[in-house]
């Protein structure tokens, strides 16, 4: 579908046609074939772009097949796994066991009925994807609930502040609510690139800026995923590494603290160079009379508002603070609207446009009229250091903070820090910061540099002693985004410090 969108050319669009086909002539409800779904979700919404771009409903039914069946009794995965068991002489799994391991395929309960992201990370994002894509394409208000409502699960309960997701390695899986460690985090590549699939989608169905401002968090560790140069690649994404750790603890043998050349399992490379080859598709939503600009970014887009052409130009910099929009049309202009996302994470958004007034809907400045050649919009949002902290039920997190710096989620490295990360406190009650910019692979990023302290080690001979307080050093922490952390060298890294 990607080539055909891109190129023109159908050949490999004609062999997707006949996969799908070949697929559906085994897999499904009636004559010979089978009653399956897939382990790994991703047809699904493979099928659906097969379906918007050919217009062939054959292809929406395969997927809509694939989406309503999950889950639904009898259970295909039980009758395949108990097949399988009895080839083996073992006895049937009994339902309860087969509810704890079908779970990690989300085919536990109907999808319809699903309420709490769990299982596998990535394919929990590629299913909810799916899901997404069914609910606009049927307007169907049941699986639209369902959606909302696991979207509510991942962002609120079960999302690293990086937008990372997955909190365990066993099956690289959702853990239980506010089970969010950041030595031992999954947070693989691919599952927030599938948070990000599944950001867009939930913005198709409704723009509303808090899943522009996930998208954009998520980009944190898709970025994170490769190095500054491209060379090389992190599969898992922690928020805490300590060198030395990583080379004696088991626990840690699934967190690397350098990004590695290739892997076995070489899902995240390419899915990073997908998502960012295509990241203009993310930017914005266009609708039939409205335009949504979700990511700020330089662009050039030639779109049709209302039936009329119509050219959006971005360009600006707003790493310091706005972006300047302009509008060409046909002499006719184009009528409708358009609308640009308030980032959750400035405090004083703001933005204006020389056809007049707007307003604020659902997180986004809105310009409703008549569009012609040199209208403009303007996008003011300054990017000051904040300092974050998790909800109370992470109790990794109890008494940390973060700091964030307008998108971009900071980390402390041994780089700019020196060793024993661990030891440095920050000033939570009077932070003072100063933004600076630092050279990384190449890049000139953001940095932030923050007052804190360090505890000094106390020396004993003994493990434990009777308490006393701990003298401290003043220091000043130095922050630099945490996608880049990893680029200068092996090193401690750690994204909350205490306060």
């Amino acid at each position: 579908v990607a080539w055909h969108q891109a190129t023109g050319r159908d050949n490999l669009l004609r062999a997707a046609e006949r996969f799908a086909d070949c697929v559906a002539a085994h897999i499904g409800k009636g004559g010979d074939r089978e009653p399956g779904y897939p382990g790994h979700e991703i047809a699904e919404m493979a099928l659906l772009r097969l379906y918007e771009e050919t217009g062939e409903k054959r292809f929406l039914e395969q997927s809509r097949y694939f989406v309503s069946q999950r889950g639904e009794a009898p259970h295909y995965f039980l009758k395949e796994t108990n097949r399988e068991r009895e080839k083996q002489g073992k006895a049937p799994l009994g339902e309860e066991e087969a509810e704890r391991l079908f779970a990690y395929y989300q085919a536990h309960v109907p999808v319809k009925k699903q309420r709490e992201a769990v299982g596998h990370a990535v394919r929990a994002m590629y299913l909810y994807s799916g899901m997404a894509d069914m609910a606009r394409l049927d307007r169907d208000g049941e699986m639209l609930e369902s959606c909302r409502a696991l979207w509510r699960s991942t962002v609120r309960e079960k999302m690293y502040i990086t937008g990372g997701v997955g909190g365990t390695h066993i099956g690289e899986s959702f853990s239980r609510p506010f089970d969010l460690p950041n030595d031992t985090a999954y947070s693989e590549t691919c599952a927030a690139v599938g948070l990000v699939f599944f950001a867009r989608r939930m913005l198709q169905l409704s723009p509303e800026s808090a899943y522009g401002d996930v998208m954009e968090r998520a980009l944190n560790t898709v970025l994170s995923g490769m190095a500054m140069d491209g060379q090389s690649f992190f599969y898992v994404n922690p928020l805490e590494v300590v060198p030395s750790a990583l080379k004696t603890d088991k626990r840690l043998e699934h967190v690397k603290g350098v990004r590695q050349k290739w892997f076995g399992c070489a899902c995240c490379p390419p899915n990073v160079a997908r998502l960012l080859t295509s990241i203009s598709q993310y930017a914005l939503t266009v609708r039939e009379n409205a335009v949504y600009v979700h990511l700020y970014m330089d662009m050039d887009a030639s779109l049709t508002l209302g039936g009329s052409p119509l050219r959006l130009k971005v360009t600006g910099d707003w790493m310091h603070g706005g972006l300047h929009m302009t509008v060409e049309t046909d002499k006719e202009g184009a009528e409708g609207r358009i609308a640009v996302r308030l980032p959750g994470w400035c405090l004083s958004p703001k933005c204006t446009s020389s056809i007049g007034e707007g307003t604020v809907e659902k997180g986004y400045a809105v310009f409703t009229g008549r569009w012609h050649t040199g209208d403009t919009l303007d996008l003011s949002i300054p990017l000051v250091p904040r300092l974050m902290q998790a909800d109370a039920r992470v109790a990794e997190d109890a008494d940390r903070a973060a700091v964030q710096y307008g998108p971009f989620v900071m980390c402390a490295e041994e780089a700019d820090n020196g060793k024993d990360l661990a030891l440095l406190r920050l000033d939570a009650q009077k932070p003072a910061f100063s933004v600076g910019e630092v050279e990384i692979g190449g890049c000139t990023l953001p940095c932030v540099s923050v007052h804190g302290r360090k505890t000094v080690p106390r020396q004993s001979d003994e493990l434990y002693t009777d308490y006393a307080p701990l003298t401290e050093e003043e220091t000043t922490v130095r922050l630099v985004p945490y996608f880049a952390w990893g680029n200068r060298g092996e090193g401690e890294m750690r994204v909350w410090l205490r306060t």
